[in-house]
């Protein structure tokens, strides 16, 4: 591959495609970039007084020649936070393929569409993640693509999407949701989700995919948003998929009398601050899990719920999930062996699920 692939997207990105957040390589090179006081990890590290933050890089991009190319791509600098670098360079590795996973900065969504053109233009270009604030904006521009899209079911009921792989094989371009299939692999080993009575506080694009795969698998769900219009209408979108049986409702967030007792699942989804209080958590059954879609600092709800003995979960096992559903989707792209792939998963999540953030 030539290094004009990558240095064609780097022209429209804001960030150094050279730039990682762990040295994934065994020639890359330690440096060190100015944080200014509004980036998110100097806020979040103000305490410690660290002017700056370590990253890595190569010299020349002529040194990915050859690889099969991922990114993740977002509007809210997914190089400084994105943890799928973390996973997906180490499974290429692990799978024995020569492929690079890069994080892009892309200011704007009236850029996305080129971008998406850009990239999977580029020779060895795979497997795209959109993040926030892009799914839905993303599954829009699937029709100026130039290829014959293929959308998984979720992608057309859900109208948003957070994966793009290409079939060059077949010159389609595949879209996946995994939002939800990633919280529900994280939970089903702890909670029963058929039949559970799921609190669902959020009603966001997360939320959405969260509570689609929840009542599609025969959950009662209550869906509570501190705009409780926005909760009505997310309920009024899901009815459709739940089982026969199986209900839902909704409210805002000072309406959750009886709700919080029976619970046996409850997911925050919001971006920020704790979805219960101290207060309210403490009326959750003593067995019940408590999810967080958030992860590591940002995680205030798992924490709090954690201090006051419930069972939780944050967002990085959902994250891992998202991340696996799509692995296993390029698994078949790439013909690659099974026992191979699903070894290099189970490794990989042990070591990931062990990281501190």
């Amino acid at each position: 591959m030539a290094a004009g692939g990558l240095e064609s997207l780097q022209t429209q990105v804001s960030n150094d495609l050279r730039v990682f957040r762990q040295p994934f390589f065994p020639d890359m090179e330690e440096f060190r970039i100015q944080l200014s006081k509004s980036d998110d990890f100097a806020k979040r590290n103000e305490a410690s007084g660290e002017p700056t933050r370590v990253l890595y890089r190569v010299r020349n991009l002529s040194r990915f020649s050859g690889f099969l190319i991922g990114g993740i791509v977002g509007g809210e600098r997914p190089s400084n936070y994105a943890e799928s670098p973390r996973l997906w360079n180490p499974y290429f590795r692990s799978i024995a393929i020569r492929g690079v996973f890069f994080a892009f900065d892309l200011p704007g969504s009236n850029r996305l569409s080129e971008f998406m053109r850009t990239f999977l233009e580029i020779p060895g270009s795979l497997e795209l993640t959109v993040t926030n604030p892009y799914k839905q904006e993303a599954y829009r521009c699937l029709a100026g693509l130039g290829l014959q899209a293929v959308l998984d079911e979720r992608v057309r009921d859900l109208g948003s999407l957070n994966h793009l792989l290409l079939d060059r094989e077949s010159r389609r371009v595949i879209a996946v949701n995994t939002d939800g299939l990633g919280l529900v692999r994280a939970v089903r080993e702890r909670v029963k989700i058929s039949g559970c009575r799921a609190l669902l506080i959020g009603a966001g694009g997360a939320a959405a995919s969260i509570g689609y795969e929840l009542v599609r698998k025969g959950s009662c769900l209550h869906i509570a948003n501190p705009v409780e219009e926005e909760a009505q209408r997310l309920a009024d979108r899901l009815s459709r998929f739940a089982r026969l049986g199986r209900s839902i409702s909704w409210s805002g967030l000072g309406s959750l009398q009886g709700r919080l007792e029976e619970a046996n699942l409850v997911v925050s989804a919001v971006s920020r601050g704790t979805a219960l209080s101290r207060d309210e958590i403490i009326l959750l059954p003593t067995g019940a899990l408590c999810v967080d879609t958030r992860y590591g600092d940002q995680a205030e709800f798992a924490c709090l719920a954690g201090s006051l003995g419930r069972r939780v979960l944050d967002g990085r096992s959902m994250l891992f999930g998202q991340f696996a559903e799509a692995a296993h989707r390029l698994r078949r792209i790439l013909h690659l062996d099974a026992s191979l792939h699903h070894r290099a998963l189970k490794e990989l999540e042990a070591e990931y699920l062990a990281i501190p953030l």
